[in-house]
C-alpha cells in the first residue's frame, strides 16, 4: 500500500468515498477482495475507518457548509473579496487536517497487510479507481478483473 493507495480516501459529507456514508469507501468490496484481506483484517480496518470517520465528522461538516457559503459569495451581486479569502483559508486549513486524517488512516490500513498484500496492493492501485477523476477504466468491477487473464495483475501474483 505504497503513497499513492487509496482506499477509498474521499473526503466529504459521504464519508470516506461512500456514496452512503456508510464505512470504507464504495471500493472497500474490491479492496478486500482482491487482496485476499481475512476476516480480521477486515474487522480491524473497519475500526480503523470508522473510528476516523468519527474524528473528522465535524470537520466535514465544516467543508459542506463552506461549499454552502462559496456558492452564495459567487452568486452575490456583488464581489466580497474580503469574505472569499477569509472562507478560502478557512476551506485550506481543514483541508489540511482531512488531509493529515486520511494519510494516518492509510498508514494505519497498510500496518494491517502482508508484505504481499502491501506488494499487490502497490501493483493494482492504479487500476481500482474505476470512473472517478477521469480514470473510467472500470477495472476490478465487483471483484472481477477487466484484464485479458494474461495482463491481470492480480492473476500474475497467484500463478
Amino acid at each position: 500500500m505504497g503513497a499513492g493507495m487509496g482506499m477509498g480516501a474521499g473526503y466529504g459529507m459521504r464519508g470516506y468515498g461512500d456514496c452512503d456514508g456508510t464505512g470504507f469507501g464504495r471500493h472497500w468490496d474490491r479492496w478486500s477482495q482482491a487482496l485476499d484481506l481475512t476476516t480480521e483484517q477486515q474487522t480491524k480496518i473497519k475500526a480503523l475507518i470508522d473510528e476516523e470517520q468519527t474524528k473528522t465528522a465535524a470537520l466535514r461538516q465544516q467543508m459542506f457548509d463552506i461549499r454552502n457559503q462559496w456558492q452564495t459569495l459567487t452568486q452575490a451581486t456583488t464581489f466580497d473579496e474580503k469574505a472569499v479569502r477569509e472562507l478560502a483559508a478557512k476551506k485550506a486549513e481543514i483541508g489540511t487536517e482531512l488531509m493529515v486524517s486520511k494519510a494516518r488512516l492509510q498508514n494505519s490500513i497498510q500496518a494491517q497487510l502482508t508484505p504481499e498484500q502491501k506488494a499487490l496492493a502497490d501493483k493494482i492501485q492504479p487500476f481500482m479507481r474505476g470512473g472517478r477523476h477521469g480514470h473510467d477504466k472500470g477495472h476490478f468491477r465487483r471483484g472481477d478483473c477487466a484484464y485479458q487473464p494474461e495482463d491481470c495483475p492480480r492473476r500474475a501474483t497467484t500463478k
